[in-house]
């Protein structure tokens, strides 16, 4: 029911909260020189997780509270961020990963696993037993974290290609991103979690895949930003 982001002021980047009507928007953050970006809810949606400078925090919403979760975390080569309650899942890459890997991290322990697909953008189901999530090479896979086991969405014999998928709030369909046959970007698609009933839904005008995200409201509204090109 709200939309986390972060935006540009005099003071620097911080975090707000908005509702999915556009109404109630709060700020979060006010540190001067502010480098808090790309937030992200807890699965719970009780919590925020974002990037501070070099490091990852937690804001506590009901206490208005700001937790350092990990220090040494930076999106450059720690990306996708997705929590559910205690347990981090994020994308690794670079040569201190040796490649790319998906990580999971028990934020309490420390302990981390590594699925078998390196997926990108994973998204944690309702439940918080699987990972939804995407290859360039391949397309969309749904992962059994507890099995550490990877399936791909197949549709008529073939992986359904796409990226960014997210979720539907009951977790039975797949909502993801494409360029056009012209090769322009984006259009949005979804698909069953079985691969079934593969459908392409509208364009999304004005996106730009490099600076822009979309996600899924509770009562199926579709939100997504694009940069203001306009000149008034």
């Amino acid at each position: 029911t709200e939309i986390t982001f972060f935006s540009l002021l005099p003071s620097g980047a911080q975090i707000f909260t908005v509702g999915t009507d556009g109404q109630d928007a709060r700020q979060w953050t006010f540190d001067e020189n502010g480098v808090n970006t790309l937030p992200f809810w807890s699965g719970d949606g009780e919590s925020i997780l974002y990037y501070r400078g070099q490091s990852l925090h937690r804001l506590h919403r009901d206490e208005g509270r700001d937790e350092l979760v990990l220090p040494g975390f930076h999106w450059s080569s720690k990306n996708w961020g997705a929590a559910y309650g205690d347990r981090l899942y994020y994308s690794h890459f670079g040569a201190e990963a040796g490649g790319r890997r998906a990580v999971i991290q028990d934020l309490v322990t420390g302990d981390e696993l590594v699925l078998p697909v390196a997926i990108v953008a994973g998204e944690w189901s309702a439940s918080g037993e699987e990972l939804l999530g995407a290859t360039p090479e391949d397309g969309l896979y749904i992962c059994d974290v507890e099995a550490l086991d990877c399936s791909r969405i197949m549709n008529s014999g073939e992986q359904v290609q796409g990226r960014r998928p997210k979720w539907s709030r009951d977790g039975q369909r797949v909502y993801f991103i494409r360029h056009s046959d012209k090769g322009e970007c984006c259009t949005l698609w979804s698909v069953g979690r079985d691969g079934s009933d593969l459908e392409e839904l509208v364009e999304l005008t004005g996106f730009e895949l490099r600076n822009s995200y979309f996600g899924v409201a509770e009562d199926g509204t579709v939100f997504y930003n694009h940069p203001d090109t306009s000149t008034a």
